[in-house]
């Protein structure tokens, strides 16, 4: 009986101190990922160096959140990166990692990359279509929570993000007037700064295709806005773009430069490389005009060493998105003979079964004639 009582404690002790083990390592991963998303902030190449040793990680302690945190962070280093073909990739494991523990929210992020890959490919139907779906996921949340506040911001964004890539920059402003709108609900002053700091960043750079005094006003209005415990990112990286377009516009090379600069430095420190060749096409024009030779050609290398790069990952990415395409269509084709084949058995038993029962009903009926 001692023995039996001995085997159960120790049993005992044995599953208090491995759920406290447990306990303590998803705390200590919690701690990981919160440190890493802090330096994604600042270096996302020194933050995505850890990245799948800490997705590895969430996955072995089976800490769902941590993994699709960290998934979706994946997702947007490759966005920052322009690295369309990896993205693609990403997107589908945020998706499918997503979907099985049904979390809303990583759903829609999903859905809002897989968008953007869409687009960036010119399948704008595509790209549409997965962002009425994240937004119809988000409509189905009734908690009114942050998250799905921001949630609801990104696939505007993303909305705006297509339209610039068929050169409707009216309707991507459109959209983020709408997305500025819907700030209203934040009544935490910072909040409300931090939000609005993006958003004039993005709608600067939209309005900078057809209106630079438009843009000029939104970006000098989000370098005002920026609450100073966000560190210098990709909105500033656009601010300072526009801000450097604006004054090119007015042929004030000097004050183009130095902002052009300014975004360079930025982009360089954080790693962030999205849209820098714009930067470079317009110091190529600056120094040419101003016939510093050298400048110009450097430039133009930086810009040709870039464009190769995206053209290569954007056909990787084509391949990919070729692929997913083909197989939508396949299981959609598959989907619709097994309809086909279901409608044509339930047809033909339908027309077995009356067969029968009317030549049955016949029988009878010759039965009880040739009785009478």
């Amino acid at each position: 009986m001692k023995k039996i009582q001995l085997i159960v404690l120790c049993i005992f002790f044995f599953c208090v101190n491995f759920f406290a083990q447990s306990k303590k390592s998803i705390s200590g991963l919690k701690s990981k990922v919160a440190e890493n998303s802090r330096l994604f902030d600042t270096n996302i190449n020194k933050a995505y160096r850890d990245l799948n040793g800490l997705i590895k990680e969430s996955r072995k302690l089976k800490d769902s959140l941590s993994e699709m945190k960290l998934l979706e962070r994946k997702c947007r280093y490759f966005y920052n990166k322009n690295q369309i073909d990896s993205l693609v990739i990403a997107s589908e494991q945020l998706q499918k990692v997503s979907g099985y523990y049904g979390n809303g929210y990583y759903e829609t992020m999903a859905d809002v990359y897989l968008a953007e890959t869409y687009s960036v490919n010119r399948f704008y139907d595509k790209a549409i279509f997965h962002l009425n779906k994240a937004y119809a996921t988000l409509q189905q949340d009734q908690s009114e929570s942050k998250k799905i506040f921001y949630a609801k911001a990104n696939v505007l964004s993303s909305f705006a993000n297509v339209y610039m890539d068929k050169n409707e920059p009216e309707n991507a402003v459109r959209k983020l007037r709408e997305e500025i709108r819907s700030g209203s609900e934040l009544k935490d002053r910072n909040e409300f700064a931090s939000f609005q700091y993006l958003n004039y960043a993005n709608i600067s750079n939209a309005y900078a295709q057809y209106n630079l005094d438009s843009a000029y006003y939104f970006a000098r209005k989000s370098v005002e806005i920026k609450p100073v415990s966000i560190s210098e990112d990709k909105s500033m990286i656009d601010n300072y773009t526009v801000i450097g377009k604006y004054y090119e516009h007015l042929k004030d090379y000097k004050n183009a430069v130095k902002n052009f600069h300014k975004a360079l430095k930025i982009g360089k420190r954080t790693g962030i490389e999205l849209n820098i060749n714009s930067i470079y096409k317009s110091l190529i024009e600056i120094y040419s005009q101003q016939n510093q030779k050298d400048s110009a050609d450097f430039y133009e290398n930086k810009m040709k060493q870039y464009d190769l790069q995206i053209l290569q990952s954007k056909y990787n990415s084509l391949q990919e998105v070729i692929s997913k395409d083909k197989e939508e269509q396949n299981r959609s084709s598959n989907m619709m003979m097994l309809l086909l084949g279901l409608s044509a058995a339930l047809a033909l038993g339908i027309s077995i079964f009356l067969f029968l029962r009317f030549r049955k009903k016949r029988i009878s009926t010759a039965g009880k004639t040739g009785r009478n």
